[in-house]
């Protein structure tokens, strides 16, 4: 058959010549001697000719040869007038109608222990989500050692985040090590400075390189660290 006709006789589609199922869909059988010529619409269409917007979705344009069907928001359970909450007939789980101004999300997490144990809740619209607390903390109110309601077993609090007890002595441990080196190292470029200028000039510019990248490496490993080390507690 030719395009746009179908089965066996050759019979015209649905709309044709120019708005073969209202443009919204397929003629079934389309350029064989076989199918039904009924037309097959796309998603968001239903009908015959694919003519009408299907539940769930509005008329967002129409002229006399074109149908545009658009989703209603995601607040609607069933038809709707227009793009936004403010246009649902009903409102679906999750959400509320307020007369003459639509449907608004529900705060879910304004609700009192809504998730169990060690998580916090986070709002999406027309639900919600329950996330796990940082590791260092017993109930928190968001994410990060900072938002802990208690701390954990084995942490305290101090400047309001919870603080790993037994990483705080480890890293002063590390923080003397680390600064008595370069410390010794310093001593020794001296003593070596004494006999010769030229030796101790270049083991001198070594100590400078190893020191600089020691505490480069130390400074983008904490960034990176959500535990707070000595530094930044001193300087707080």
């Amino acid at each position: 058959c030719p395009k746009d006709h179908y089965g066996p006789n050759c019979t015209q589609c649905p709309g044709y010549p120019d708005n073969i199922c209202g443009n919204n869909g397929k003629c079934k059988g389309a350029g064989t001697r076989k199918g039904s010529g009924d037309c097959f619409c796309e998603k968001g269409y239903i009908g015959d000719i694919c003519s009408e917007c299907a539940p769930g979705y509005y008329e967002s344009y129409k002229d006399e040869k074109t149908l545009l069907c658009s989703a209603c928001h995601a607040a609607c359970d069933g038809p709707c007038r227009g793009a936004g909450p403010k246009d649902c007939a009903k409102c679906t789980a999750g959400w509320y109608m307020i007369e003459d101004k639509g449907c608004f999300d529900i705060d879910e997490c304004l609700k009192n222990n809504i998730c169990p144990g060690n998580q916090f809740c986070v709002n999406k619209e027309g639900n919600y989500a329950c996330l796990a607390c940082d590791k260092a903390c017993n109930g928190c109110t968001g994410d990060g050692p900072d938002m802990c309601i208690k701390c954990a077993e084995d942490y305290h609090k101090q400047d309001n985040l919870c603080i790993n007890s037994d990483l705080l002595g480890r890293k002063k441990q590390e923080n003397l090590a680390r600064y008595l080196t370069y410390f010794g190292l310093c001593v020794a470029t001296c003593i070596i400075l004494q006999r010769n200028v030229y030796i101790a000039s270049v083991i001198g510019l070594l100590v400078a390189v190893y020191i600089s990248v020691s505490e480069y490496m130390i400074m983008h490993r904490n960034v990176q660290d959500t535990t707070a080390n000595m530094d930044i507690l001193e300087s707080a």
